[in-house]
């Protein structure tokens, strides 16, 4: 009896929403916040099913049939819409045990001198200093196409690395890792919800969108272009 009292109230909000959805996003996104998210969306409505392509490889979302994809960086294909999901800013950090070896920098030119860990093909970073965006186009030693591997080599000492603050939030304030040039800015980057622009839009994906948007984000809708690249 307990389980199927279980069973009703997990059906309890279900909608008649059925058919199937495709999403793809990074799986250092993924690991952080999409599972109690999609946890509750299928709860709310079992009839859908859905399909999780943890890739951090940019997908052409028509072609490859994916109805939404997590990213986060310019929107440059006319045939996508995104809603904002998250906006932060890009952190310099390192652990401390690194800064204590190597010294700590003091101005963007002194990171030329540093090893950088880089997430993907990202090895000009932008930094406000005095007033003025500066680029710091800084040699690898370490390259990643995955966020979660590029954190992992700083919290060990292996260099300074420049990611979002909701992946390095809890190590900063932990003391694993430590801010780098902390009087100093780094861009805001966003995180959107994109999928194809479409004058029908399933119902299903509606409403995945809606929820993503109601559980991560604002819901600001940009449109190519208008994303700036964090």
């Amino acid at each position: 009896m307990a389980r199927a009292d279980e069973a009703d109230r997990f059906l309890g909000g279900a909608s008649e929403v059925s058919g199937h959805l495709r999403l793809t996003a990074s799986a250092t996104f993924a690991d952080r916040f999409l599972g109690p998210v999609l946890d509750t969306f299928l709860r709310l409505h079992p009839k859908v099913t859905i399909d999780v392509d943890l890739t951090d490889r940019v997908l052409d979302l028509i072609s490859e049939g994916v109805d939404v994809a997590i990213r986060y960086g310019n929107l440059e294909d006319s045939r996508l819409v995104a809603r904002r999901l998250l906006k932060g800013r890009q952190i310099l950090c390192a652990s401390p045990q690194y800064l204590d070896r190597f010294g700590r920098p003091e101005k963007p030119d002194d990171l030329l001198t540093h090893r950088c860990l880089v997430l993907g093909s990202n090895d000009r970073w932008r930094i406000e200093h005095h007033g003025q965006w500066e680029t710091a186009h800084v040699s690898p030693a370490f390259t990643s196409s995955m966020g979660a591997m590029v954190r992992q080599m700083a919290i060990r000492g292996h260099g300074v690395a420049l990611l979002a603050d909701w992946l390095v939030g809890h190590d900063l304030s932990e003391g694993a890792l430590e801010q780098v040039l902390p009087g100093l800015l780094t861009p805001e980057v966003g995180i959107y919800a994109v999928y194809p622009s479409r004058d029908h839009m399933p119902v299903r994906l509606r409403i995945l969108i809606d929820h993503l948007v109601t559980s991560l984000g604002d819901g600001t809708e940009v449109t190519p272009t208008a994303i700036e690249r964090g």
